[in-house]
C-alpha cells in the first residue's frame, strides 16, 4: 500500500533527517536512514521524536460548487431573511423539459431549463427566482439567466448569487434602479416583501 500522510520536515531535535507521518499507521518515518520497513529506505520508530519544530501546513478545502453555494450560503440566508423553506422555497424547478432535437434518425433532447430557486409569496403565486453561481463568478453572473427565467414564469424579480451577495434585478420597470447590489444578510424579509425595490 503507498504511503499516504504529511511532510513535516526536519525533526526538533535539529537533525537533518525529515520526518513523515504515515496516516495510516500512526507511525513516523525519518527520511535518509536504512531502510527496515520496505519503503524506499525509511526506518520506521514508533513516536520517539522530540516535538516537532516545524507545524503542518493547513489542508486546503475544495472549492464550493454550486450546489454547494446553494445549501451552505444562499438557503440559511432566505430563511434568514423570514422565508419559509417549506412552504414558500422551491429548489430546482423545472421551466422546460429541453428542445427536442432530430437529425435523420437520432432524437435527442437539449439540456433543460431548471431554476435553482422559485420563491412563492402564497401558495400559487411566484414572486422571484435565484440563479446561483459558483463562488469563482461575479454575483451578477447569473442575472442574465434568472432574468430569463423570471420571464418564463412571469415573474416581476430576479436575483443573482454567487454566494457572497446578491444582485437583485426588478422587470417592474417601476423602480428608480433596476439593479442593485445586496449583501448576503440583505437578503428581503419574506413576511414584509410586497414587490418593493430593497
Amino acid at each position: 500500500m503507498a504511503a499516504t500522510g504529511w511532510y513535516l520536515g526536519k525533526r526538533g531535535d535539529g537533525s537533518s533527517n525529515a520526518v513523515w507521518v504515515d496516516l495510516h499507521l500512526g507511525l513516523r518515518r525519518v527520511h535518509g536512514t536504512t531502510g527496515t520497513d520496505g519503503h524506499d529506505g525509511c526506518h520506521l520508530q514508533a513516536q520517539q521524536f522530540p516535538t516537532l519544530a516545524v507545524k503542518c501546513p493547513p489542508m486546503s478545502e475544495p472549492p464550493l460548487s454550486e450546489r454547494d453555494v446553494c445549501t451552505k450560503l444562499i438557503t440559511p440566508a432566505v430563511e434568514r431573511a423570514g422565508w419559509d423553506i417549506q412552504s414558500q422555497v422551491r429548489e430546482e424547478v423545472s421551466l422546460t423539459a429541453g428542445k427536442v432535437m432530430v437529425r435523420g434518425q437520432l432524437v435527442a433532447r437539449g439540456k433543460a431549463k431548471r431554476a435553482d430557486y422559485v420563491l412563492y409569496l402564497k401558495p400559487n403565486l411566484s414572486l422571484t427566482v435565484i440563479e446561483a453561481k459558483e463562488p469563482n463568478h461575479r454575483v451578477g453572473d447569473g442575472m442574465q439567466q434568472a432574468l430569463e427565467y423570471a420571464e418564463m414564469l412571469g415573474v416581476p424579480f430576479a436575483f443573482s448569487s454567487n454566494g457572497a451577495g446578491f444582485l437583485f434585478g426588478d422587470r417592474t420597470g417601476q423602480a428608480s434602479k433596476v439593479e442593485a447590489e445586496l449583501k448576503l444578510d440583505q437578503f428581503p424579509k419574506g413576511a414584509a416583501y410586497r414587490g418593493r425595490n430593497p
